[in-house]
């Protein structure tokens, strides 16, 4: 049985970057899924082989898409707060940026 404490083993948000998106056409319809080398690459235990097909498994993959998207958004709110410094800083010294020391 899994242990559903948080986990820490997510630790290289990048990998998920370096996943493409696909789509693969089929008659008249388009189909879109995920490069399943990129994956089983960078996350193997998300790819199973189906009659000598990959499949990835795309329930397990919403964890580690969640996690880099909080990644992102921390990231971002950081740079609004560092943005917001300069900008404070920039209107203190009349359009004139000091450098930290």
């Amino acid at each position: 049985t899994p242990n559903p404490s948080k986990s820490t083993s997510i630790t290289n948000y990048n990998d998920i970057l370096k996943i493409d998106a696909i789509s693969v056409k089929n008659n008249n319809s388009t189909f879109y899924g995920l490069n399943t080398n990129q994956i089983e690459t960078y996350f193997p235990s998300l790819i199973t082989n189906l009659n000598n097909n990959k499949a990835v498994n795309y329930t397990g993959f919403i964890p580690l898409m969640l996690e880099t998207i909080k990644s992102q958004q921390t990231e971002i709110e950081n740079l609004k707060t560092e943005n917001g410094e300069v900008e404070f800083a920039w209107k203190l010294n009349d359009g004139k940026y000091k450098f930290k020391n």
